[in-house]
């Protein structure tokens, strides 16, 4: 599983501390704010994948947490990675 994240976003906060209160660890971890060359990576990822943002984009939201799971689908939810 991938997480792209930033610690400056509260929903991102609490779903790292979900994760690591249970016991859930990701492979790779991109944090978007982090620097240019992660924010550039995110920003890619996000356009290959637009219909994934469209719901999110109403509330202008940024689309972090966002996790890539190992079958490649696309969840903003902590909850589909607890499971």
């Amino acid at each position: 599983m991938k997480m792209y994240y930033s610690l400056l976003c509260p929903d991102c906060t609490k779903a790292l501390a979900k994760m690591v209160n249970a016991g859930v660890k990701c492979e790779e971890m991109v944090n978007v704010t982090n620097s240019m060359k992660e924010l550039r990576e995110f920003i890619y990822f996000r356009e290959e994948h637009t219909e994934n943002w469209e719901p999110l984009r109403p509330n202008r939201s940024i689309g972090v947490p966002c996790f890539v799971l190992d079958d490649g689908t696309i969840s903003f939810d902590v909850e589909d990675v607890l499971k």
